[in-house]
């Protein structure tokens, strides 16, 4: 029996997959007093174990994570990319702002991939996706996985990164990545023509290497993103969440200001000079009533 390290690349109900330092992937479960000591172990995070010399082996140790998303459930992430379809189905910008919320409370660079850019009839959501979101300080690359476009720019982005690819259910995050990395041939669902949602084709998250020091995590899709019941954003660090609103905030007549629309609030004069986005406004006072309405128990 030899110890390792190595990066946990696949969580499949307690029997996880893990690359070790080496390159050698084993198939190894927790230990008993890690379990019995509640701690988890998904995919992402860097652990030690002893190796059994047979494919298998025991994590004994999880090293502390640089960030943990509870959604998609992924730690020590560089980049987050949200996929955001072009066309149908349309996400709304309130969900994609919750995904950026974490991100940027959790250290973590965001881009929006806007995807099935070659089905967009008349270019108003890629154009409101770029505004918003350029303003908001992410990258925004426009891609086809049909045509190829900006492909290969996200795939650069991706180099070199531990990245997680994050979004609703059939707004073809699986349909680009395999344009990104054709070995990887993940599932493609079709869109359900009642109700314009995509069938979740991915179930578990996991780690697939692309490079020498290149990862990308597919996620399973969402349909909603519930602040609440998740506990996932406190309202106190609500602020940090919106970095691009974040230097108004100081300004404020008050030093009470809730920032959604007070006398005197730096940000709402801030989003009339047209200097913040009023839709990522809009996004902080909704997501600041939730928090705020949020019962203790």
């Amino acid at each position: 029996m030899s110890l390792f390290d190595g990066r946990v690349r696949k969580d499949n109900a307690g029997l996880f997959t893990v690359e070790a330092a080496d390159g050698a992937l084993l198939c190894c479960r927790a230990a008993t007093r890690l379990r019995n000591g509640g701690q988890g172990v998904k995919p992402g995070d860097l652990v030690r174990g002893e190796d059994n010399g047979d494919g298998t082996g025991f994590i004994t140790a999880v090293l502390p994570r640089r960030n943990d998303f509870i959604r998609p459930s992924v730690c020590n992430i560089d980049l987050l990319v949200i996929a955001v379809s072009a066309s149908t189905p349309a996400t709304p910008l309130y969900n994609i702002d919750k995904q950026t919320a974490l991100a940027a409370l959790n250290g973590a660079d965001c881009c929006i991939a806007v995807t099935k850019h070659d089905t967009e009839t008349d270019g108003a959501q890629t154009e409101l996706l770029q505004r918003v979101y350029t303003q908001a300080g992410c990258e925004v690359v426009v891609t086809s996985a049909a045509t190829g476009e900006g492909v290969d720019a996200l795939r650069r982005r991706l180099e070199g990164r531990v990245s997680a690819f994050s979004g609703a259910s059939g707004v073809g995050k699986s349909s680009l990545m395999n344009a990104l990395y054709p070995a990887f041939s993940a599932q493609v669902g079709e869109i359900s023509g009642r109700i314009a949602r995509g069938r979740n084709t991915t179930r578990l998250t996991e780690l697939f290497k692309a490079g020498p020091s290149t990862y990308v995590a597919d996620t399973p899709g969402f349909t909603m993103l519930d602040l609440v019941r998740y506990d996932i954003i406190p309202l106190e660090r609500i602020h940090d969440a919106f970095p691009d609103l974040r230097p108004y905030m100081d300004r404020c007549r008050y030093r009470k200001c809730t920032h959604t629309g007070e006398d005197g609030c730096a940000v709402a004069a801030a989003v009339e000079q047209g200097l913040a986005s009023e839709e990522r406004w809009e996004s902080f006072c909704r997501m600041y009533g939730e928090l705020k309405a949020k019962k203790p128990y």
